[in-house]
């Protein structure tokens, strides 16, 4: 830690393959040092070094959150709760490569307000989860999610999907949304295809579905 806080500013910080133990309830000054990089990515740590670095720095000071230009990476690890972080960077790029099927998900999506999620190869994706996503905003404040990426899950139904984008098109219907799923994933019915066409035609919003099948089709 005391290495991190000796960096000025880097465009990218990966750090990977560390375990520590570490007691939130210890870090009882709330002192947070400014950690300055744009993207910060976590690669096979463990959760427990994760919290530490939440709990110690204030990601992405020094650059300008303004225009989202901060971007968090979570590969293979399990993501522990983090809402008791001090100064959490909002309105992010939030990205999860192959993540447990736990609550590693929730967790990375509930502090930072992302404005765009990439998903990649995580168990975690279903309905019921992306039911949450839309309807419960304690996971992301559905206004500030611009953009929502998923690749390589059979977990989810299309339906799902249209429920997301269609609740997005109630409440900010002038901002509209991006989605987007490829690879491994659920076919299309030709209703769901047609509703999915009516709402690129008719509103802001615009999904792109071109999933790895002999029926896919692309949206």
């Amino acid at each position: 830690m005391k290495a991190l806080s000796d960096i000025k500013y880097v465009h990218r910080l990966s750090l990977s393959d560390i375990s520590l133990t570490f007691n939130p309830c210890a870090n009882r000054s709330r002192i947070c040092r400014p950690l300055s990089t744009s993207i910060l990515e976590f690669k096979s740590v463990s959760s427990d070094f994760i919290a530490a670095v939440f709990s110690w720095a204030s990601v992405g000071a020094g650059v300008d959150r303004s225009v989202s230009n901060i971007q968090i990476i979570f590969e293979r690890c399990s993501i522990p709760p983090l809402e008791q972080i001090p100064y959490p960077p909002r309105g992010i790029r939030l990205t999860c490569l192959r993540t447990p099927s736990d609550d590693s998900l929730d967790n990375a999506i509930l502090p930072f307000s992302p404005r765009r999620i990439v998903i990649l190869g995580c168990d975690g994706v279903t309905d019921a989860w992306i039911h949450r996503l839309v309807t419960n905003i304690k996971y992301t404040p559905r206004k500030c999610l611009l953009s929502y990426e998923v690749k390589d899950f059979e977990n989810f139904t299309s339906g799902a999907i249209l429920s997301l984008v269609k609740k997005h098109r109630e409440e900010v219907y002038d901002l509209g949304m991006t989605v987007k799923v490829t690879g491994q994933g659920p076919v299309l019915s030709e209703d769901d295809a047609r509703r999915l066409r009516s709402i690129n035609e008719c509103t802001h919003s615009h999904i792109f579905w071109d999933v790895i099948s002999e029926k896919s089709c692309i949206i």
